[in-house]
């Protein structure tokens, strides 16, 4: 059944400005919608990109390791691979320090 619009002016003009109170509010709900949707896919991204920094710094070291060291164990590549980018940064420049792989406790406690 098609909706009819009074005849008589004033409810006519109320209707249209509930209409458009309606129209503007839900349009603003998507508007901020989207606004929140684009900050959170940012913020993903920034996320994943900042560990797969950190992933490629431990790699980087842990192979660093292997060929000063030999096989690191395990235990202390599992350690490694779950370090922030600063302790990791730390490792990286005392590399020619680390004599043995009980060396790393120093950094990994």
């Amino acid at each position: 059944m098609p909706m009819s619009i009074s005849q008589d002016r004033k409810a006519r003009e109320a209707y249209y400005q509930r209409r458009k109170w309606y129209l503007d509010k839900v349009s603003s709900e998507k508007y901020l919608l989207s606004k929140g949707r684009e900050a959170g896919i940012k913020e993903g991204r920034e996320a994943g990109i900042k560990e797969g920094k950190e992933v490629g710094i431990a790699e980087t070291v842990l192979r660093l390791l292997s060929k000063k060291l030999g096989e690191v164990p395990e235990k202390y590549a599992s350690k490694l691979m779950a370090q922030d980018k600063q302790t990791l940064e730390r490792i990286a420049d005392s590399i020619f320090d680390i004599e043995s792989i009980k060396d790393l406790d120093k950094f990994l406690n």
